[in-house]
């Protein structure tokens, strides 16, 4: 009787970190998976990690698109959001250190469209759970 006890709840955890880790539903089945403490609301609402709370950061998989890039050679790092697909969330693109005051229009449109392609495998917290990241990278036009 208690070896099927412990069977089964072996069976329902890994049925609900399964879920989690695959991306399980959206918020009302997702969010008791995940860890009670740690990360923070971003610019979304939605709670994520800073790259040294998780087991596995987001990883960059694969690159930019070569979009149009601007005329004028500029700089900046920017800090986003990969969510559980590993997909850039545009909601939560700031700009952290642009060269100059602020960037223009064309280095702005150029540096989303550059996130926007851009795929990564998402972040993993405590060897199962797919968590959103923040993510800061720099991005240079020369």
């Amino acid at each position: 009787m208690i070896r099927w006890r412990v069977a089964t709840l072996r069976a329902l955890l890994a049925g609900v970190a399964m879920a989690c880790a695959t991306g399980g539903a959206r918020r009302s089945a997702a969010e008791p998976c995940l860890p009670q403490s740690g990360g923070l609301r971003d610019h979304a609402g939605e709670r994520s990690f800073f790259a040294a709370e998780v087991s596995r950061p987001a990883a960059l998989r694969s690159g930019p698109q070569s979009p149009q890039k601007p005329s004028v050679p500029d700089s900046a790092l920017v800090q986003f959001v990969v969510d559980t697909a590993g997909l850039p969330d545009a909601r939560t693109l700031l700009f952290l250190k642009p060269s100059g005051d602020e960037p223009t229009r064309e280095f702005a449109a150029y540096v989303q469209s550059v996130v926007a392609s851009e795929r990564f495998t998402p972040a993993v917290h405590h060897g199962a759970f797919l968590v959103r990241q923040f993510v800061q990278q720099p991005i240079v036009v020369r």
